[in-house]
Order: structure tokens, then sequence, then C-alpha cells
């Protein structure tokens, strides 16, 4: 494993290098992929499938400077800075299927060698006393998965609540009343002083296998990833330009993450469709919703339709059964 390193705040130059690694392979060859430690300005960043208009307070975000952007991968809204960090593994797929452990599990034996309690819980999040500091996406294609995670470290967590709109069935189906009860800065958990670059530090020591190259991103790979890469993600389009616009807005929120589905009906057949939420999907959403296009609009075609393609269960923690259940 190569872990690359570069100066950089900046959300989208760190998206369109993990886009160039998924799209041209390893710098170097690494067989055994590469790691990335990064941190950005404040940033909103949307999860791959998810609709901008429920999930944050653009105009705040504006009137705030602060950035919004849309990953690569599912899950849901975050909203980072400099007193956060985000860790990605890239690597060759070796299933495709969404698998958090593996890259969830050195991530949090570093931190209890660091003398901090954790836990992970049923959607893969990280935390610490019943509270979260790690949330985790991935994103598969190409040969390769990306996995994505977020660590609170000294994030501003009030900005944080002003920015983002919770959904309502969250806070119920979690049994919290705000954002601030359910999350926490690690910061708060070390019974010393400790800046965020001396947290990475530690954290890195602990994380990183014995004998793991360090190295800088090269200047010929940050100018192909600022000319080729990077402008998707601070383009309209890719950010806001997908907004659904559809007759029909199911919506239910299950183990796996909240699902919308969008549908435009013409005599009681589905002509177009869109999956919106903050689950996880292992491969191309529209295997899903092309099959349903021209499909009748009752259970059994629904499921027929996509049967084939959910027994490999692109969708994590959301059975065919489920899926259906939102669309009819």
């Amino acid at each position: 494993m190569i872990y690359l390193t570069y100066d950089s705040e900046n959300p989208s130059f760190w998206f369109g290098l993990e886009r160039e690694i998924l799209q041209n392979g390893f710098p170097g060859n690494a067989d055994g992929g590469v790691f990335l430690f990064w941190r950005t300005a404040p940033t909103l960043m949307l999860g791959r499938y998810q609709n901008a208009a429920s999930e944050i307070h653009r105009e705040y975000a504006r009137q705030h400077g602060i950035r919004i952007v849309r990953r690569l991968t599912g899950g849901g809204t975050i909203y980072t800075d400099p007193g956060s960090w985000q860790f990605s593994f890239i690597r060759e797929e070796r299933e495709n299927r969404i698998d958090f452990r593996e890259f969830i599990q050195p991530v949090a034996d570093g931190l209890r060698r660091m003398g901090l309690a954790v836990e992970m819980n049923a959607r893969n999040d990280l935390l610490t006393d019943g509270r979260k500091f790690c949330g985790n996406a991935q994103h598969h294609g190409g040969g390769r998965v990306l996995h994505h995670g977020s660590i609170l470290f000294d994030t501003d967590i009030e900005e944080m609540t002003r920015c983002l709109t919770v959904d309502s069935e969250k806070i119920i189906s979690k049994g919290i009343r705000s954002v601030r009860q359910r999350v926490v800065n690690l910061k708060t958990r070390f019974g010393e002083a400790m800046d965020a670059e001396e947290f990475r530090d530690r954290l890195l020591r602990f994380l990183l296998p014995p004998g793991t190259e360090r190295r800088a991103v090269a200047p010929e790979e940050v100018l192909r990833v600022e000319q080729n890469h990077a402008p998707l993600f601070d383009s309209w389009d890719w950010v806001f330009g997908a907004a659904p616009d559809f007759q029909v807005t199911k919506r239910k929120r299950l183990a796996g993450g909240t699902l919308e589905v969008h549908l435009n009906l013409a005599r009681g057949v589905i002509a177009d469709c869109r999956v919106t939420g903050d689950f996880f999907f292992a491969g191309n959403i529209g295997a899903v919703t092309e099959r349903l296009k021209g499909c009748r609009y009752d259970e059994h075609s629904v499921y027929a339709a996509i049967a084939d393609v959910m027994r490999e269960q692109p969708f994590y923690q959301i059975s065919a059964e489920e899926f259906v259940s939102c669309v009819v």
C-alpha cells in the first residue's frame, strides 16, 4: 500500500485524485492499493444518490462560504472542516459487494491503541460512549473499490447543525433530539492537549502497516487531477443538476438507509424512474432503474423486473422486497 500525501484543503482535488486512481490505476503499481488521509475547508459533502434540495441549507452555505460538493460514494451528507479528517482506501475489487469492516477495522484498532473505547454500529459508523465520530461510505466500479471515512476530531458541530437538514424520521428512529446529542469530537475524549495534526500523526503510526511507502503526489499527477477530474466536483450539473422532478415520489426509512423512488407514470406503466437517498449501492444504480422503465406499475411486475439484479444484493441492507415496497 502507498500512502499518498498532498497539502490541499480543496475537497474537489481529493475527490478528483480518487477518481484518477479509480479510472487509471495506482501510482507506482501499488499492489496493496492507495491510502489517503486529508482534510478540507468548510464543506458540505452530498452522498452520490442524494437530492441536494432536501439535505442542506443551501443559502446558509452560500452566505458563509461553505463549499458544496457531491461524492462518488453513497451514504448521507456530512459537514467537514479543518477540524475533521477524511481517509480513503482505494484497492482492486475482490468481489462486487459492500464490505465496510475490512476498511474500518484498522482505523478502530488504531484508535483503541491510542486509548479510545471504540464500537461499530449496524450502519458501520464508529462510536465512542454511544456517540458517533466516524461515518463511512463506498463506491465500486471499474474493478476497484473506494472506501471513504470521516473522523470528527475538532469539528465545528454548531456550524454542522446549521448547514444540514436533519431527517425527522432518522431522529425518531434513533431516539435522539438533535445532531449534537449523537455526535462527538474525539478531542474531548483524550485526556491530554492534542491538536488535529498531532492526532493525525499518532493515528497513522498505529494505522499504517510497517513498510508502508509514503510519498507526495507528483506535480504531473496534481496537474492531471486539476485538469481532468477536480472540475467535475465543482460543476453545477454534478452537484445540483440531477435533482428529481417526477409525478410520484415514495419514501421509506429502512435498515440500510432512506430510500426515495421518483416515478413518471404513463397509462399504468413506469415511463421514467430515479432512486435517491442515503443508501449504499455496489455498482451502477442504473442497473435497477433501467429495468423499471416500461414496467407495469404493480408489485408482481416490479419484482419480476428487478429480481435478477437484486440477487446480487447490490443495496446494502435493503432487500428486493423492501425495494419493491417503496416503488409500489
